[in-house]
């Protein structure tokens, strides 16, 4: 994950680039909850699963991507983990949403209705951050890092902060 510099259009790759959206939205969710926990505002990020849905439908299996879809759809425990139907899925965030102030842990990643971060679902950058510490987590941190290039991509455009 690039925290130095915008996606770059040449080094695009559907499935690289799903991966990254999906790990900057667990940094992002643990973000917001950093900054603003002292506001009461509590924020989480969540897994609803794998859906039977139009999602992928203009992603394209490369010969060298064979492997790795093989070795997840065959590993059946990890299956059974994540494929869901469209009740399943939304049982995930339905769950969040109706956890009282004291129930949600904010910051966390959930994944089928409990915490993924307690679970051990966490991996790659989503599970060193955590255990890391920082002096100066602004700048070293990688949920500080991205929340600060997500701010300069988002003024780049014109549009202006107001929190």
């Amino acid at each position: 994950l690039n925290t130095n510099d915008a996606p770059s259009e040449k080094d695009y790759d559907p499935w690289i680039n799903y991966g990254i959206a999906k790990t900057s939205n667990i940094l992002f969710g643990r973000e917001v909850d950093r900054r603003y926990k002292d506001k009461g505002i509590t924020a989480c990020s969540l897994h609803p699963g794998w859906i039977n849905t139009e999602l992928a439908r203009n992603l394209e299996i490369k010969l060298s991507q064979i492997p790795m879809i093989l070795k997840m759809f065959l590993n059946i425990p990890f299956y059974m983990d994540n494929k869901k139907s469209i009740p399943q899925g939304a049982a995930n965030t339905l769950r969040c949403v109706s956890l009282t102030n004291s129930e949600l842990r904010g910051g966390h990643y959930y994944h089928n209705c409990n915490s993924g971060r307690d679970a051990g679902k966490l991996q790659g950058a989503a599970k060193t951050s955590l255990q890391k510490g920082y002096e100066n987590y602004e700048k070293e941190s990688i949920e500080g890092r991205l929340w600060t290039l997500s701010e300069k991509l988002i003024t780049d455009k014109g549009f202006k902060l107001i929190l």
